[in-house]
């Protein structure tokens, strides 16, 4: 009850300094006014919102992991298996263009123990015999991680 009142005070306190001719009053008035309509809900929206940063980097990360699976199934024992972490960079673009730089990120660590594991020799480990394979991994990793913040949308396009 107090806070209405003090609400309804304001706003006719602020209805009558919009009318005024002097910058300072009128910038009064907009500062009071965004102050008492953020007070009002912004504790539970922000929280939904983290909520829904969270859920949607997550989901980013577990299709590039599913990507990763799926490439590595593809390019076992081929000839061009030392360049799939390359190739991949496309895929980390496009999964951090739409849900965000973490996601990029996570898919990208995601991914580089992916393709270290069951994809390069010796299976099974993060390590890598392979020279080209492990500098491809590594080409992966940092372009992944570095397109993932400049290519990621702001968050002011995020936000629906």
């Amino acid at each position: 009850m107090g806070f209405q009142l003090l609400n309804y005070k304001l706003l006719n306190y602020q209805f009558f300094e919009e009318l005024s001719i002097f910058p300072a009053a009128t910038l009064r008035s907009v500062i009071l006014k965004s102050v008492t309509q953020g007070t009002q809900n912004s504790a539970p929206e922000q929280r939904e919102r983290r909520l829904r940063q969270i859920v949607e980097s997550l989901i980013g990360a577990v299709l590039c992991g599913i990507a990763a699976s799926g490439m590595t199934v593809v390019a076992i024992g081929r000839s061009w298996e030392a360049s799939v972490p390359l190739i991949f960079v496309a895929i980390l673009l496009g999964i951090s263009a739409i849900f965000g730089a973490r996601a990029g990120i996570l898919g990208s660590i995601l991914a580089g123990a992916i393709f270290a594991a069951f994809l390069f020799q010796p299976s099974g480990s993060i390590h890598v015999n392979s020279d080209a394979a492990r500098t491809n991994l590594a080409w992966m990793l940092m372009l992944g991680i570095s397109f993932s913040f400049l290519f990621a949308p702001s968050s002011r396009l995020r936000r629906r």
